[in-house]
């Protein structure tokens, strides 16, 4: 009977999952009291700008002001804080490197301090926002706003978690699945509608070689690693040559480094293009055309801004010093390389290669939407671009690599 329960994880594990997305989905329809929300859309279609940014952020026409309308957006801007944190305050690497379980839990008790102080911040500002449009705004209804949207927020934060305990994957990553999820079935719709009127057959191969290439480097972004081969004392000390090993197995140690540490160095990029290019100037670039010198200035620019912020931060991850400290504790070399500073000096240089390579695979993936929106006129292609689908085809990774492990578990359960 235990067994058939034990079997019986993944069914549950889903439909927790499941149940909760749906009730996320759910309240962040729910709209806030007191707010009249047919205002708000009358003020949407009467402004241009603001009603196009609302389009793309509610992936519709309407906006409703709902109790989870902050999502899980708070969490993930204190998570990206506190992993810079750790790596920057001494203290706080050490506890994540050597802490014990209850050091490791006050860093995440930290994490939702930050998440709660973000949630408070976006809510004001929500709240500033609306006081140009509602004419019966007062103090205490921003009050009472503010803490409904924090409130909504540290509970879609508690959901999350219940997820990553008791579902299937991580909550906070599932549920960024899910809201990216939710825009395609229209984007679909309208690239369909606008395919269907203006492009040939030759423009239809341009697009599916667009879809190839870019579905190529997603994958090749998340799962290709750099195996650095590893010798311990040990083995060393049986003479043993590299060329013996590789038919001894002992090259079965090794350093994995991955070619690529996430999509913050990409959203940092972009939002430093949006934020000192004017908008006039990036509609006179998105015009020309793809071959133009400007265009090419402009992704010369972009691709030399990606490799210092993705550098940056694959050397925050991977920390080269902490990394050679750590292999020269464990009494392990990297055949052909002395311990110490030479280490150091050759994780360095990897990790810089490493970071080259992913910079041209996320410029190629970035311009990727451009070019078909360049074949296509539809502008709201570029809501789905390049860190949307590098989170997805990771969440589907990640999600297949634990329903494989469950499955596995099962199939190798002891009767009982």
């Amino acid at each position: 009977m235990a067994r058939k329960e034990e079997k019986k994880s993944l069914g549950k594990r889903l439909l927790i999952s499941t149940a909760i997305l749906a009730f996320i989905r759910i309240g962040a329809l729910l709209p806030i009291p007191e707010i009249d929300h047919e205002q708000l859309t009358f003020y949407f279609q009467t402004h241009a700008v603001t009603g196009k940014f609302v389009s793309i952020f509610a992936n519709s026409n309407t906006f409703v002001v709902g109790l989870f309308s902050l999502n899980i957006f708070p969490y993930i801007n204190a998570s990206i804080l506190m992993q810079v944190l750790v790596k920057v305050i001494p203290g706080l690497a050490l506890i994540q490197r050597e802490g014990t379980s209850g050091e490791r839990k006050a860093i995440t008790r930290l994490t939702r301090l930050i998440t709660l102080g973000f949630a408070t911040a976006q809510a004001i500002s929500i709240v500033i926002y609306l006081k140009r449009i509602l004419f019966y705004w007062d103090l205490f209804l921003a009050t009472e706003i503010i803490l409904w949207l924090t409130t909504g927020a540290m509970i879609v934060l508690w959901l999350c978690e219940i997820i990553t305990q008791y579902g299937l994957g991580n909550g906070s990553s599932i549920l960024i699945f899910t809201n990216i999820i939710s825009s395609v079935p229209s984007l679909l719709k309208k690239f369909f509608l606008k395919a269907s009127e203006t492009l040939n057959i030759g423009s239809w191969l341009i697009l599916l070689l667009l879809f190839c290439i870019g579905f190529y480097c997603v994958i090749f972004l998340q799962e290709t690693l750099c195996i650095i081969p590893l010798l311990s004392v040990k083995q060393l000390s049986k003479r043993t040559s590299l060329r013996y090993s590789k038919y001894t197995g002992i090259r079965a140690n090794y350093l994995p480094l991955k070619i690529n540490y996430g999509v913050l160095p990409i959203i940092l990029t972009s939002t430093l293009f949006f934020l000192i290019i004017p908008k006039e100037s990036m509609s006179v670039i998105e015009s020309k055309p793809i071959l133009s010198s400007i265009k090419f200035s402009y992704a010369l620019i972009y691709f030399s801004t990606l490799i210092w912020f993705n550098t940056r931060y694959a050397t925050l991850v991977v920390d080269p010093t902490q990394l050679s400290k750590q292999l020269q504790k464990m009494a392990v070399v990297i055949p052909g390389i002395r311990t110490g500073c030479t280490t150091r000096y050759f994780l360095a240089e990897v990790l810089n290669l490493l970071t080259l390579l992913s910079s041209v695979v996320l410029t190629i993936l970035f311009f990727i939407p451009n070019i078909v929106q360049t074949i296509i006129d539809i502008s709201s292609f570029n809501n789905l671009g390049i860190t949307s689908l590098l989170i997805v085809a990771g969440i589907i990774l990640d999600l297949s690599r634990e329903v494989k492990s469950i499955s596995l578990s099962n199939t190798y359960l002891p009767d009982k």
